[in-house]
């Protein structure tokens, strides 16, 4: 089955309600963003004034055979050479059929081709996150977090060493969330302690839009120190 991908413009069409409908389904409250800051984080992207040098960001919709069937939200930066995936994912009705597979290699192909746009020179790779298996709540749970990073693994992803990584609470009543940081190389840069920065920087400096004195991001660095 063939994707096409579609860069999504307005919430209100019915390629943007659809990709919000699976946005809101496919994660828990905790682990998303309110839909209305997403929202109106896409409408300042569409603004010629919201056009940035030092950062690609795509809303994409992955439509197959006039539906859609999955979403994604990423970005790349000059700053850090690195891609981030903040959010992917498969519509319910359309799961385990390897298009979760075809979303990822296309995402990261334009990542790739953003950050050799911004750099003039290729990027350094792509780095999400993923829920920690330790952290589950039942066997269930844990195999199915498990069988998650294996999936990242099958496609060139490697989980990131030492770096305790807790995400900040993103409402009010919610919790901070801990989470393994995933790397997906697209050079040959390996993995090293510098680059290992780079990839907590991306994630909550440009992911969460933290600065560098917050305690979330200073506890990351901490134990990043510690490990090394």
């Amino acid at each position: 089955m063939s994707l096409e991908f579609c860069e999504v413009s307005s919430p209100d069409d019915a390629l943007g309600r659809a990709f919000f409908e699976i946005y809101e389904e496919a994660f828990p409250v905790e682990e998303r963003d309110p839909t209305g800051k997403m929202v109106a984080w896409l409408r300042q992207l569409r603004l010629p004034a919201g056009l940035r040098s030092d950062r690609c960001v795509h809303f994409w919709a992955a439509v197959l055979q006039g539906s859609v069937a999955g979403m994604a939200i990423f970005s790349a930066h000059r700053d850090t050479r690195l891609g981030f995936i903040a959010y992917m994912a498969v519509a319910a009705e359309m799961r385990s059929q390897g298009l979760g597979s075809q979303i990822l290699c296309e995402v990261v192909a334009q990542i790739k081709a953003d950050l050799l746009q911004l750099c003039d020179a290729p990027g350094l790779g792509v780095c999400l996150e993923v829920e920690c298996p330790g952290e589950a709540g039942d066997e269930a749970e844990r195999r199915r977090r498990e069988r998650r990073i294996m999936f990242y693994q099958r496609m060139g992803a490697q989980v990131v060493p030492g770096v305790d990584f807790v995400a900040p609470p993103l409402g009010d009543g919610l919790p901070a969330v801990p989470y393994d940081l995933m790397f997906i190389p697209t050079g040959e840069a390996a993995l090293d302690p510098a680059l290992t920065r780079l990839v907590v920087d991306t994630a909550l400096l440009h992911g969460y839009g933290l600065s560098r004195e917050d305690p979330y991001y200073l506890s990351a660095i901490r134990s990043l120190q510690a490990s090394e």
